[in-house]
């Protein structure tokens, strides 16, 4: 899949392209400074043909809740989009460029449940006629995933709220996708970080099992990515919801990787993913170490052995009057802070809720030290 969101916006003919309701619903908010009823009569005025769906969700807001605009530095109160024709065309976006929506045979749960998750399957038997039938060994845990929320908050001018034409929601689209997809993979896959109680999952590959490449030759390589296999199915795994991820860089060069008689080593990988071993491969610039730019690792997970809970719901908050941190990691304390009314600025902050536990460090195996 490549990471290039302008793919997803086609021509417009008798539809928006996807995604952009979401977007227009924003644009709406943001001309209006978060006044919901203006919201939904500028969302009126459209004549395209998702205009009706923009005010019907808007209209929906300010019915189950009378929702109004934040005070003075503060951000208004949420709209949750459960318009899932606008919601759910948002996350399905997000869904086609990050790992985490891209991976399939997650084991979907609700959040804050109490769930017994079986460690070890046990097998069914044929019983007699009249004979009782044992229970079967199973080995069960007990999980319950909390609530996890990922934010992000996209800076525009007051001149861009007021725009209502197409390229002015494509781009606030393409602003507010990036900005989950890129927050969404780095969490999940980022090595050194750990789960942090309250506030955000841990990744699949800091939980995992982390081994170290042993170089970069052609037999070098095979070897480690068989030894990868092999430790999954000796962990218990089928194969059926396993995934590889690698940055396009690495998939690039086992691309080229010969034998000694001129043959492709791995004919079915490519930039933008393939296969190996038969198993599917999913390339992703956010497989990468920190500060390490010629660093990187290859993870081979079974995606049933990962816990996710995603409600699909998505939220906009709006606010003009609010001084922020122009910095995508914000600190606490005294900082240098930008005030959005005294700049003719508007901020647009989303919430997305969704967790994931990795419930078996086996079942993800991490080769770590990638030179490729």
């Amino acid at each position: 899949m490549r990471d290039n969101i302008e793919e997803v916006f086609g021509a417009l003919h008798n539809e928006l392209p996807r995604g952009i309701a979401f977007a227009r619903a924003a644009l709406c908010l943001a001309a209006t400074k978060g006044d919901l009823s203006r919201a939904q009569g500028l969302a009126a005025r459209y004549d395209a043909s998702r205009g009706a769906s923009v005010e019907r969700s808007i209209h929906n807001a300010i019915t189950k809740a009378a929702v109004g605009v934040g005070g003075l530095g503060s951000w208004g109160s949420p709209l949750g989009l459960d318009n899932r024709l606008m919601a759910g065309e948002f996350v399905e976006i997000v869904s086609l460029f990050s790992v985490v929506g891209r991976i399939k045979g997650f084991t979907r749960v609700p959040f804050r449940t109490p769930l017994l998750v079986a460690g070890d399957f046990g097998a069914a038997i044929f019983v007699a006629e009249g004979a009782p039938t044992p229970v079967t060994a199973e080995v069960f845990t007990r999980q319950s995933m909390d609530v996890a929320k990922i934010s992000s908050i996209a800076i525009i001018t007051d001149e861009l709220a007021k725009l209502s034409s197409l390229s002015a929601e494509q781009l606030l689209l393409k602003m507010l996708t990036n900005a989950t997809v890129r927050g969404l993979d780095n969490v999940f896959l980022d090595p050194s970080h750990a789960a942090v109680a309250g506030e955000s999952p841990g990744s699949v590959t800091h939980d995992g099992t982390q081994v170290t490449a042993t170089g970069v030759s052609a037999s070098a390589v095979e070897s480690d990515l068989d030894g990868m296999v092999q430790r999954l199915i000796d962990a218990g795994s089928g194969l059926a919801e396993a995934v590889w991820i690698l940055n396009p860089k690495t998939a690039l060069y086992l691309a080229r990787l010969r034998g000694s008689g001129g043959e492709r080593i791995f004919p079915n990988i490519g930039a933008f993913g393939g296969d190996l071993f038969g198993i599917p491969a999913i390339t992703s610039k956010s497989v990468a170490l920190a500060g390490s730019p010629t660093d990187s690792f290859i993870v081979l997970l079974d995606a049933a052995k990962v816990m996710v809970a995603d409600d699909g719901i998505v939220t906009l908050e709006i606010s003009t009057d609010a001084s922020v941190q122009m910095s995508d990691s914000p600190a606490a304390g005294a900082n240098t802070l930008v005030s959005l009314w005294q700049n003719n600025l508007i901020g647009i902050l989303t919430r997305r809720y969704v967790n994931w536990k990795l419930v078996d460090a086996d079942f993800c195996q991490v080769l770590m030290d990638v030179q490729y």
